[in-house]
């Protein structure tokens, strides 16, 4: 029987309350999975402060905490990302590819989303936020090979953690998405993107979202510091800080909310307990 293991990195604040919104808890608990779900929180900070450190620290800790059972997969889900819906984990375990990411929009006023395109096994591409057409497709197929990056929520396949450590990237960049990415693409692993399965990121006591618009002019326009180009007459989603101030240029139309973003989050009050699921007390 399928066994995977669910991972939350978080910290504590002052009081020693565990800092995980509670639309993140909830969204996991709720997951339906036809196997063995165990969810561990992680709580191993060991260095001052809210730096960048503490998150390497914490996926090397759930790595060797996976690798020291039998479970088949290790799926991260940070503590300000929300699943939206109760079957997301069980479609990424069933999506044939050695690492599945769930998208997301990333923060830190980038506002794009994590998964990154495809561009062979040898560099990462940019965020598909940059190549709306491609994203569509994807979206309407489901799925989709990219080349990482952000891994607020992403399963792992054994096999691959076995070969692959979370690792420091160059200099003082601890974040350890951006290197497993292109040391996965470098081993031969097969990345995808499971675009049915969109996951709310949590910044503030708000969520982050997209704008779709309608482009009234054609112009390459700055989109998160690189040039994109919008056809006019053509609908295209874009952050909602780039697209708030091309309407003010008056390139583009709002449309509509991202449907990622719905306004009401699809979870009883009463959230299901997960699935012959085991919520672990570390």
């Amino acid at each position: 029987m399928a066994s995977i293991l669910v991972v939350t990195p978080t910290y504590q604040r002052v009081d020693g309350s565990d800092a995980i919104h509670p639309l993140c808890i909830e969204s996991i608990v709720s997951q339906q999975f036809d196997g063995y779900m165990d969810w561990h929180i992680g709580r191993h900070n060991p260095y001052k402060g809210q730096t960048h450190k503490n998150v390497l620290a914490q996926y090397q800790m759930m790595r060797r905490l996976f690798l020291a059972g039998a479970w088949d997969a290790l799926v991260t889900v940070e503590h300000d990302n929300v699943l939206t819906d109760n079957g997301i984990v069980q479609r990424m375990y069933d999506t044939k590819a050695d690492v599945v990411y769930a998208p997301y929009l990333l923060r830190h006023s980038s506002n794009v989303l994590n998964t990154w395109r495809y561009e062979g096994d040898r560099n990462l591409g940019m965020s598909l936020s940059l190549y709306p057409q491609e994203l569509a497709a994807f979206r309407r197929a489901g799925v989709g090979r990219i080349s990482g990056c952000g891994m607020g929520c992403t399963l792992f396949r054994r096999h691959t953690l076995e070969l692959l450590e979370f690792r420091q990237g160059d200099g003082d960049a601890y974040a350890p998405d951006i290197p497993f990415a292109v040391d996965a693409l470098h081993a031969g692993f097969v990345s995808v993107g499971r675009f049915d399965a969109p996951v709310l990121h949590v910044e503030g006591d708000g969520l982050m979202d997209n704008i779709k618009v309608l482009a009234l002019q054609s112009v390459v326009a700055l989109v998160n510091e690189q040039g994109m180009r919008l056809i006019a007459g053509e609908s295209y989603e874009l952050p909602r800080s780039a697209a708030v101030e091309l309407q003010r240029a008056g390139y583009v139309a709002h449309v509509a909310l991202h449907p990622e973003t719905p306004e009401v989050l699809p979870f009883a009050d009463e959230a299901p307990k997960a699935k012959r699921g085991r919520k672990s007390k570390a």
